[in-house]
């Protein structure tokens, strides 16, 4: 057993522990898959943890490779990537990361902390930033639902206060009313 097997070959190796099993596999190049059968699920999470493969299969053999739900790739001497229905097409295209500032007043001050001279407030604001970044990461989408949101919630405020405040104050007696 020195290089791999692409073949309805499966060998099966006697190992007296666990130990001995990832010691086996690690004295070899990364397996594209790695098949481990043990009714302790102890004993197939400690190989999962220590031995670095393509793709895992617990208590069966090559499923992992039919359902479409999962990847097929290497690592190592064994591929590079992960294949398999959209995994494929991911593997293959580029998702290009873009980030676009905004040039509003809290943005700029937000910015300034990048420039010198670096002062114990400017070094605050950008540690926020650094810790919290997660925090501002929304979808387009999201941002735009919340802005219409807070808008029409203050055109409801401001058509409800604007009428009150006009029918109390600017209203206009009857005609027929006597004073």
């Amino acid at each position: 057993m020195k290089n791999e097997i692409f073949g309805p070959v499966f060998p099966i190796i006697t190992v007296n522990s666990v130990d001995e099993a990832i010691e086996h596999i690690l004295a070899r190049p990364k397996p594209l898959a790695l098949y481990t059968f043990a009714k302790a699920s102890e004993v197939n999470h400690k190989l999962m943890s220590h031995v670095s493969s393509g793709g895992v299969c617990v208590n069966d053999c090559l499923w992992q490779n039919a359902w479409h739900g999962l990847p097929l790739g290497g690592v190592g001497d064994s591929g590079m990537g992960r294949y398999h229905g959209k995994f494929s097409f991911d593997t293959f295209s580029h998702k290009k990361a873009v980030l676009e500032r905004g040039f509003s007043y809290v943005s700029e001050k937000f910015g300034e902390a990048r420039y010198p001279p670096y002062t114990n407030g400017k070094l605050t604001i950008f540690k926020f930033i650094l810790t919290n970044f997660h925090r501002f990461n929304l979808p387009t989408q999201a941002i735009n639902n919340i802005f219409y949101a807070f808008c029409g919630a203050m055109a409801m405020f401001a058509y409800f206060f604007l009428l009150e405040r006009s029918s109390a104050e600017f209203a206009i007696p009857p005609l027929n009313s006597k004073q």
